[in-house]
């Protein structure tokens, strides 16, 4: 006699089976409920693309997802000593080479997908759910330092007016941006700007503006950590670290370039060892000492928005005018366009181009005039009274960079 915690599947009319399928409500258990029969798994096959899709949709949201599958897209395929034969051999000595030409390729060709037209299989879904763990958890701790900023009394209005779903869209939109741009650019020589300035250039300047916001807020998050970090090498007698820690250091640019799942790592990394074990990843390739993506928004800031701007536009149709509004606005009285003005550090350390126009007219941001900060951020060295040159500084991140 069958077992009755047994289901027999096969006996069951496919539309069952199928809606079976359909009850589940994450890509994990899809997975293991996929091979738990031969007769799931044939109607998982048949049904693929449209079961990950709706489950991927229903985590990440439709409007977020486009920009997860370009970070995604963007992941260089792995370096394999046939590959070095087969795709132009000269160029292809390293591994930072072979990172540069994909991305090259890849700014060239990128643009924003059509959800419908996109061909799921549970291994790019479940990395796409692993790296939106990341961004799910970062957008969240956005919103709370956002609410603990004494500016403009921002956290008040959480109070009456909850953080909306196209609020909580666009911080993730942007956090995924921030994470294309880690993928694309990390590995390149920063005085080669060309390519990440294009990049860029290929969304509007008001969402250039709130991957400003992203870059200070992150930054904010690793530079007490990264300190505590660099204080207790030097007590063990390692200066490998330096001594100024602010926003545009190489240290700081160069733990931004490691992308959102290693940022979260180190900020709730429990030890000094497990900290370290993220800023010295033993088995990476030697990476670029970079500027990264302050050097990328600052060279924005000189370059003529209506001259040479790109054809082929990755930028978000935003129903709500506020971060177009408030970004509008922070550009009167200026004598050029600025997406990331070193002055405007307060207004992005309220996230002001992430919110509803409903939230800036609660506030009276659009009312009264933009005013940049007297004095730059003030960031404290992490050993005061006793500096060091850049070019020092410059050289203990070389020497460490060499062991890769």
């Amino acid at each position: 006699m069958q077992s009755q915690s047994t289901v027999p599947f096969a006996t069951l009319p496919p539309e069952m089976v199928t809606a079976i399928l359909y009850s589940v409500t994450d890509l994990d258990t899809l997975a293991n409920v996929a091979v738990s029969s031969r007769t799931l798994h044939t109607a998982f096959k048949v049904n693929e693309t449209r079961l990950i899709r709706r489950l991927l949709i229903d985590n990440i949201g439709q409007e977020v997802l486009p920009d997860a599958l370009i970070a995604y897209s963007c992941t260089p395929p792995s370096l394999r000593p046939r590959d070095v034969q087969e795709i132009d051999p000269p160029r292809l000595s390293t591994m930072a080479d072979w990172w540069v030409r994909c991305a090259e390729e890849r700014v060239r060709t990128i643009s924003r997908p059509e959800l419908g037209s996109i061909e799921f299989n549970m291994a790019r879904a479940l990395e796409l759910e692993r790296t939106h763990v990341h961004v799910a958890a970062l957008a969240e701790r956005f919103i709370q330092r956002c609410s603990e900023t004494t500016q403009v009394g921002l956290g008040d209005t959480f109070t009456l007016l909850p953080p909306s779903s196209t609020e909580k869209t666009r911080i993730a939109r942007a956090l995924y941006l921030f994470e294309t741009f880690c993928t694309l650019f990390g590995y390149m020589n920063p005085r080669k700007l060309s390519e990440s300035v294009h990049f860029l250039r290929k969304y509007e300047p008001w969402e250039i503006a709130q991957l400003g916001v992203i870059h200070d807020f992150l930054a904010r998050e690793i530079i007490p950590v990264f300190t505590d970090v660099a204080k207790e090498a030097a007590a063990r007698g390692d200066d490998t670290f330096g001594r100024d820690c602010d926003i545009a250091c190489d240290w700081i640019q160069y733990t931004l370039s490691l992308g959102l799942e290693k940022i979260h790592t180190l900020l709730t990394a429990k030890t000094d060892a497990e900290r370290r074990k993220v800023l010295f990843p033993r088995r990476e390739s030697r990476a670029t000492r970079s500027a990264f993506l302050e050097a990328t928004l600052d060279e924005l800031n000189h370059i003529d928005p209506d001259i040479g701007r790109p054809v082929r536009m990755v930028s978000y149709d935003d129903k709500d005018s506020g971060p177009k509004d408030i970004w509008e606005h922070s550009q009167k009285g200026r004598d050029s366009q600025s997406v990331y003005e070193i002055r405007d550090w307060q207004h992005r350390s309220w996230g002001y181009s992430m919110w509803d126009k409903a939230r800036l007219e609660e506030l009276g941001t659009l009312e009264v005039p933009w005013l940049e900060a007297a004095d730059l951020e003030d960031w404290q060295s992490i050993f005061p009274d006793d500096g060091e040159s850049d070019d020092e500084e410059s050289d203990d991140i070389d020497m460490l960079y060499e062991d890769y």
